[in-house]
């Protein structure tokens, strides 16, 4: 619906891209604003076990194509496509995100979605990682996340 404001609480798994060594595991929380049926704007941020990712706070546009009434129930069905930018805060790095997700709502209260997305980790300019060696550059890693969805 229009002008729809819900909160997300996640758990999420990173796996190796180039940036993270193996898989690290996480979660975090997420507050999201749709201004119409189709388009919203929102926040969140993940916090992930592993040193180099630590804190992850992106801002995000979402497109998305809902479903109602679905199996002749109240349930609704949305798929979703969104893209962010942020800060990798441990890192001291910019992130872009590109995803996909779907959500299932049971009633305008309560819902559970998934996403898959892949963040590039931008390279950190500061004359502390010139020093570094093992600086990378522009790097990514897949992530998942499986959550709440909790409509106000």
């Amino acid at each position: 619906k229009e002008k729809e404001a819900t909160m997300d609480i996640y758990f999420a798994t990173a796996f190796d891209g180039g940036t993270y060594d193996g898989t690290t595991i996480g979660g975090g929380v997420g507050f999201n604003y749709f201004f119409s049926r189709y388009l919203g704007l929102g926040l969140d941020v993940a916090v992930m076990d592993d040193k180099d990712a630590g804190i992850l706070p992106t801002a995000r546009f979402i497109a998305r194509y809902p479903f109602e009434d679905i199996f002749n129930m109240s349930a609704s069905y949305a798929p979703y496509v969104y893209t962010g930018a942020g800060m990798a805060i441990d890192m001291k790095e910019p992130v872009i995100r590109l995803g996909l997700g779907q959500e299932m709502r049971w009633n305008e209260k309560f819902g559970v979605f998934t996403e898959i997305q892949y963040a590039w980790i931008g390279e950190d300019d500061s004359e502390e990682a010139a020093d570094d060696e093992d600086s990378q550059g522009w790097g990514g890693a897949w992530m998942t996340r499986i959550g709440l969805r909790l409509g106000f």
